[in-house]
């Protein structure tokens, strides 16, 4: 892990868009989170875990199992094909927010965007803990990680400003990856019409959330968070079209890791 922390620049406008834990934690210890109880209860969670996976052998990056990324709008199918992938690679299907934060996502969704961005944000390092340990031993396949948070933040952002043509060019180093926060071999993100998205998501027998209700109501913001996510490098994000039959769309991520080299042997032919 690099010790340099990288300068950058105009990202500072984007303040919900954090590229370091120091970021998060810079948010978290201001007065005015520090007296709410769900503040206290994510940075206690949060060490816990740190001071538990810390606890085991230290990781070492060089010999790791690969670490797969699947991300989507939600109706793209992202969290069914992850979980098939993960079979496939006889990986652990992790998700964020992870398992140890999921209770307090309800109530962070009801803050505005900057406490609840930098609950996501902290949930990526709290899941990235849980991958480096796991990835000791086998592959990794995650639904969401950094990408999405991101991308979202930035869609928020915009949406309420200049909308698409503000969005920073490709190459702006607010799609840089975060310096200390574990890379993804491959991060994969499900395309899909906006007919059979919506078509998907009247099939769910859940309560749709605000944010599944905007990306419906919102067509702008829709645009903003595509074109934020296909403008993000290093690593980028390979297109896949899960307007297909979910086979398909399994079969094409497959192929892509089989070509990559991030397939174990003996699923190749399977």
């Amino acid at each position: 892990m690099s010790e340099e922390v990288p300068v950058l620049g105009d990202v500072m406008q984007f303040k919900n868009i954090h590229h370091s834990l120091q970021s998060i934690f810079s948010v978290l210890s201001k007065e005015e989170f520090t007296g709410l109880p769900e503040f206290k209860d994510l940075t206690v969670i949060f060490r816990d875990v740190k001071a538990h996976t810390q606890k085991r052998t230290p990781h070492n990056s060089t010999s790791r199992k690969p670490f797969i990324v699947v991300e989507g709008l939600d109706g793209s199918g992202k969290t069914t094909v992850t979980r098939i992938v993960a079979e496939k690679m006889r990986a652990n299907c992790l998700s964020t927010p992870p398992n140890s934060l999921l209770h307090l996502r309800k109530k962070f969704d009801q803050f505005g965007p900057c406490k609840r961005r930098a609950f996501y944000a902290l949930g990526n390092y709290a899941a990235a803990l849980e991958v480096e340990d796991t990835c000791k031993r086998k592959p990794v396949v995650m639904d969401r990680f950094w990408h999405s948070t991101a991308a979202y933040g930035i869609a928020e952002e915009l949406d309420r400003h200049n909308g698409l043509a503000a969005l920073p060019p490709p190459g702006n180093a607010l799609y840089n990856w975060p310096w200390d926060l574990i890379k993804p071999d491959c991060v994969f993100l499900l395309t899909v019409s906006e007919e059979t998205r919506n078509k998907r998501l009247g099939h769910r027998d859940i309560a749709i959330t605000e944010e599944e209700k905007k990306l419906t109501d919102n067509s702008s913001f829709r645009a903003l968070l595509l074109e934020a996510y296909k403008r993000m490098d290093n690593p980028p994000l390979t297109m896949i079209d899960a307007n297909q039959e979910l086979e398909a769309v399994v079969n094409d991520i497959v192929k892509h890791l089989s070509d990559c080299s991030l397939l174990p042997v003996n699923e190749e032919s399977s």
